[in-house]
């Protein structure tokens, strides 16, 4: 689901949008494997029960790139845009302690640039080898237990982040490499959240919790005093 301007209280500190990922649970009576590739990527997926007969199930799936595979046998300056990502989603049902979650998203991208050939130096940006990369991830656990007919309550606990990471060195007319900069920006994010919905009527449904965030940051510029 994509919100944008207004959105349900429940959501935080959102500015501008939100993405609500609800990730599909797996097939609890047969286990089912998925293999397709394309020209921007590779994907793998899987799911079904841990074991036949009961009803916990897991599903899983995985993407790496393909330009990744092919990046050795083309240029070093092409740029090639390396990506890869995992979600999965276990599920447990119990008799009466309720349905126990355990969840997770993330995707690790990354980028590398070569110096241009000596010959061709134009400016001192011509000499940089750099790399890029970011990332981002998503994971907890979650618990639903229905408390009567009408009633449900919901907890979850989580933890998600996402950063980035950018270095470059700069090669002198010896064809030696120097750092010449680096960053990094980092966040992450502890959740504890609950929630008790009711429905009263076709009409009406009420939904009354908590949410609790622990937040960290971590930025780090680094830049060489001298040009290399």
């Amino acid at each position: 689901d994509f919100f944008t301007g207004a959105f349900p209280a429940e959501y935080g500190n959102a500015l501008s949008g939100v993405f609500d990922i609800k990730l599909k649970t797996g097939n609890s009576s047969k286990r089912e494997y998925t293999l397709q590739a394309g020209v921007i990527g590779v994907d793998f997926a899987t799911e079904g029960p841990f074991v036949k007969g009961n009803n916990s199930s897991y599903n899983l799936n995985y993407r790496y790139s393909t330009m990744a595979l092919i990046s050795p046998i083309l240029p070093d300056d092409a740029g090639i845009l390396k990506y890869q990502d995992l979600a999965f989603k276990t599920n447990f049902p119990t008799k009466n302690a309720g349905t126990f979650t355990y969840w997770g998203i993330g995707a690790l991208d990354g980028q590398e640039m070569q110096a241009a050939d000596s010959s061709d130096w134009t400016s001192a940006f011509d000499r940089d080898n750099s790399q890029t990369s970011l990332y981002m991830f998503a994971t907890g656990l979650s618990h639903k237990i229905r408390v009567n007919p009408s009633t449900f309550l919901s907890t979850t606990l989580s933890a998600s982040g996402n950063g980035l990471s950018h270095n470059e060195q700069r090669l002198d007319y010896s064809l030696q490499e120097h750092p010449q900069s680096k960053a990094e920006n980092n966040t992450w994010r502890y959740t504890i959240q609950s929630s008790i919905n009711k429905r009263f009527s076709k009409k009406h449904t009420n939904r009354t919790g908590f949410t609790y965030n622990y937040l960290g940051y971590n930025i780090d510029i680094e830049k060489s005093v001298e040009e290399g």
